[in-house]
């Protein structure tokens, strides 16, 4: 009689420390889902920020800033430098690459004709990326005193998640 008391007392014991394992597992997987979520969710918000960061950089980066008598204006791109400012980027990739990230900057023209976008930059890509629009001022300074036109600045912000 003992002994089948031991062997109850035994099967008792370890059907506990099954149960609480169990509940352990549960409780640490439940938590680990929790965290994963919250991870996703600051690295999303981190690269919003960065790609916020990529665009403030591109507004006001000298390269493509209007000028006239000293005066610079903002949200403003002079459409010659543009144009250089194109080739300058195929040429010093490692530079630009080191500014704008992994970035595919582009621009057209709005109004008073609808263009295609033009390549200003592209650094590598992949397949989620996020897009930041920025209305601008384009400048042909050709025509003297020169014409201004409506533009639109679109960035797309590559992320490697």
């Amino acid at each position: 009689m003992k002994n089948k008391k031991a062997q109850m007392k035994m099967g008792e014991t370890i059907a506990v420390l099954v149960v609480f394992f169990m509940l352990l597992f549960f409780g640490l997987m439940f938590y680990s889902k929790i965290q994963s979520n919250q991870i996703k969710e600051t690295v999303q918000e981190i690269e919003e920020k960065a790609s916020i960061d990529v665009a403030q950089k591109i507004q006001f980066l000298p390269e493509l800033k209007c000028t006239s008598a000293d005066v610079t204006r903002s949200l403003c791109i002079d459409f010659l430098k543009a144009k250089s400012f194109a080739n300058i980027s195929k040429d010093n990739t490692a530079y630009y690459q080191s500014v704008f990230g992994s970035t595919k900057i582009e621009y057209a023209e709005v109004y008073p004709l609808l263009t295609n976008y033009t390549l200003l930059y592209e650094g590598p890509s992949s397949n989620n990326y996020l897009t930041t629009f920025i209305p601008v001022s384009l400048f042909n300074p050709i025509p003297y005193p020169g014409r201004y036109k409506i533009g639109l600045l679109k960035i797309k912000y590559y992320t490697f998640t």
